[in-house]
C-alpha cells in the first residue's frame, strides 16, 4: 500500500511538473508573440513616418508649382496628409491587437494618397 501511494504521489508530481511546463511554454509563446507584434508595429510606424515626411516635401514642391486655380488639388492632398497623420497617431496609441486593423486601413489610405499625388503632379504640369 505504501509503495502504491508513493508511486501515485510521484505520478502526481510528474503531472504537476508537466502542467507547469505547459504553462511556462504557453507564457513564453505569448511573450514572443507580443514582442513580434510590437516589432511589427514599430517597423510600420517608422515606415509611415518616413512616407509622411516624403509626402510633406512633395506637397511643398507642388504647392510652389501650383497656380491659384490649382490650389484645390494641393489642398486636397494636404487634407489627406493630415488624415494619415491622425491615423498614424492612433496606431501609435493602439494596443497590439488593435493596431493590425488600423494599419490595414492606413496602408489602403496610403496607396490612395500615392495615386492622388501622381494625379496632382500630372494636373500641375498641364
Amino acid at each position: 500500500m505504501k509503495f502504491t501511494l508513493i508511486l501515485l504521489l510521484i505520478g502526481q508530481l510528474g503531472y504537476a511538473t508537466e502542467a507547469q511546463d505547459v504553462k511556462n511554454k504557453a507564457k513564453e509563446t505569448a511573450d514572443v508573440a507580443m514582442e513580434y507584434t510590437k516589432e511589427q508595429k514599430e517597423a510600420f510606424v517608422k515606415e509611415m513616418e518616413k512616407n509622411l515626411s516624403d509626402l510633406k516635401q512633395k506637397i511643398s514642391k507642388l504647392k510652389n508649382q501650383a497656380s491659384d486655380k490649382k490650389d484645390s488639388t494641393v489642398d486636397a492632398l494636404e487634407k489627406k496628409q493630415k488624415s494619415l497623420e491622425s491615423d498614424l497617431a492612433q496606431i501609435k496609441k493602439s494596443s497590439g491587437s488593435a493596431w493590425g486593423k488600423l494599419s490595414t486601413g492606413m496602408s489602403k489610405a496610403w496607396t490612395e494618397v500615392k495615386t492622388s499625388l501622381a494625379d496632382a503632379k500630372e494636373e500641375l504640369t498641364k
